[in-house]
């Protein structure tokens, strides 16, 4: 009876692990049946899923065509797989001049002329769509007698070989009534 019971016993355990097998290889085989969703990006299993993922490397892998220098310095990028580091300054403004108030009549004008030289070292590559002109406030006087309007108006214009900026004013009146137009907090400006 005892080796009966041996026997017994023995194939007790070899029917129960021939049993779990079947239930672990069965659970594997569903594991690795994925189901994902996100995006509209259905994986139905692994193979399928690595193919997506090496599919979006190699997109990565791809993708981009800035430099250095066209990334601001300290900033990083992924550009084409690898990653790159910013060399590029950006854009910096700079105050070329703080002229106060700008009065013109009929007999007065003002012009200004500045050299973009000392400022900056790239100033060949400048237009004049690099300046701008801020101006705080404007004031007319007029010849009260026939309240006529006086104006005012700035005009900018830049010369690349040589570096140099001229601001001119232009004066109008209607009806010969105005006699005076000003500026005030008139300020020139360079984005380089």
């Amino acid at each position: 009876m005892y080796k009966m019971f041996n026997k017994s016993l023995i194939c007790g355990i070899v029917i129960g692990l021939l049993c779990s097998g079947i239930v672990y290889a069965v659970s594997l085989y569903k594991a690795i049946d994925i189901s994902y969703n996100k995006e509209n990006w259905k994986v139905s299993n692994v193979n399928e899923a690595l193919d997506n993922l090496k599919n979006n490397i190699d997109e990565l892998n791809n993708y981009g065509d800035a430099t250095a220098e066209e990334i601001l310095e300290g900033k990083t990028a992924l550009v084409k797989g690898e990653r790159i580091v910013g060399t590029g300054k950006g854009s910096e403004v700079v105050l070329v001049a703080n002229i106060g108030t700008v009065t013109a009549n009929a007999s007065t004008t003002p012009s200004y002329t500045y050299d973009i030289k000392n400022l900056t070292d790239n100033y060949s590559e400048l237009t004049s769509s690099n300046f701008f002109i801020t101006v705080g406030g404007a004031y007319g006087n007029t010849n009260y007698s026939s309240w006529s309007d006086a104006s005012i108006y700035i005009n900018k214009s830049y010369t690349a070989s040589t570096g140099t900026l001229k601001i001119t004013t232009t004066f109008s009146r209607a009806n010969s009534g105005g006699y005076q137009a000003s500026l005030y907090g008139v300020a020139i400006y360079m984005v380089s």
